[in-house]
Protein backbone atom coordinates (compact mmCIF):
# COMPACT_ATOMS: atom_id res chain seq x y z
CA UNK A 1 0.00 0.00 0.00
CA UNK A 2 2.68 2.19 0.73
CA UNK A 3 4.03 1.92 -2.16
CA UNK A 4 1.31 2.83 -4.18
CA UNK A 5 0.85 5.81 -2.17
CA UNK A 6 4.71 6.90 -3.04
CA UNK A 7 3.98 6.00 -7.10
CA UNK A 8 1.02 7.90 -6.92
CA UNK A 9 2.92 11.25 -5.49
CA UNK A 10 5.90 10.30 -8.00
CA UNK A 11 3.34 10.49 -10.90
CA UNK A 12 1.42 12.91 -9.72
CA UNK A 13 4.96 15.28 -8.72
CA UNK A 14 6.12 14.62 -12.85
CA UNK A 15 2.54 15.79 -14.07
CA UNK A 16 3.04 19.08 -11.79
CA UNK A 17 6.63 19.76 -13.80
CA UNK A 18 5.21 19.11 -16.60
CA UNK A 19 2.50 21.03 -16.81
CA UNK A 20 3.92 24.14 -14.97
CA UNK A 21 6.91 23.88 -18.06
CA UNK A 22 4.45 23.98 -20.47
CA UNK A 23 2.01 26.72 -19.31
CA UNK A 24 5.37 28.70 -18.60
CA UNK A 25 6.49 28.30 -22.05
CA UNK A 26 2.67 28.98 -23.54
CA UNK A 27 2.90 32.22 -21.62
CA UNK A 28 5.94 33.34 -22.83
CA UNK A 29 5.12 32.72 -26.33
CA UNK A 30 2.05 34.36 -26.07
CA UNK A 31 3.97 37.35 -24.36
CA UNK A 32 6.13 37.40 -27.44
CA UNK A 33 3.49 37.10 -30.05
CA UNK A 34 1.26 40.10 -28.13
CA UNK A 35 3.65 42.37 -27.05
CA UNK A 36 7.01 41.33 -29.13
CA UNK A 37 9.15 40.49 -25.75
CA UNK A 38 10.15 37.20 -24.05
CA UNK A 39 10.08 38.64 -21.04
CA UNK A 40 10.33 42.20 -19.16
CA UNK A 41 11.90 42.99 -15.67
CA UNK A 42 10.32 46.20 -15.22
CA UNK A 43 6.95 44.72 -15.47
CA UNK A 44 7.47 42.69 -12.55
CA UNK A 45 7.70 45.73 -10.25
CA UNK A 46 3.99 47.05 -12.13
CA UNK A 47 1.78 47.36 -9.18
CA UNK A 48 -1.14 45.27 -11.51
CA UNK A 49 -0.77 41.68 -12.78
CA UNK A 50 1.62 40.55 -15.03
CA UNK A 51 2.48 37.87 -16.86
CA UNK A 52 5.84 38.23 -15.83
CA UNK A 53 4.32 37.18 -12.17
CA UNK A 54 2.88 34.72 -13.08
CA UNK A 55 5.38 33.23 -14.75
CA UNK A 56 7.67 33.73 -11.70
CA UNK A 57 4.93 32.38 -9.46
CA UNK A 58 4.97 29.07 -11.70
CA UNK A 59 8.79 28.59 -11.43
CA UNK A 60 8.70 29.18 -7.59
CA UNK A 61 6.02 26.49 -7.43
CA UNK A 62 8.28 24.37 -9.95
CA UNK A 63 11.73 25.23 -7.72
CA UNK A 64 9.90 24.24 -4.54
CA UNK A 65 8.12 21.13 -5.85
CA UNK A 66 12.17 20.21 -6.99
CA UNK A 67 13.58 20.74 -3.39
CA UNK A 68 10.67 18.32 -2.03
CA UNK A 69 11.12 15.87 -4.23
CA UNK A 70 14.94 15.84 -3.32
CA UNK A 71 14.56 16.00 0.24
CA UNK A 72 12.08 13.32 0.39
CA UNK A 73 14.45 10.98 -1.39
CA UNK A 74 17.16 11.92 1.01
CA UNK A 75 14.72 11.02 3.83
CA UNK A 76 13.76 7.64 2.03
CA UNK A 77 17.40 6.75 2.36
CA UNK A 78 18.19 7.32 5.24
CA UNK A 79 15.29 5.28 6.74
Amino acid sequence: MHRIIREIKKRLLYRLWFWIIWITIGIIIDEYIKEGYLFRVEDIYNPNFTHEKIIIILLIILCYSIIIKYKARTIDRKM
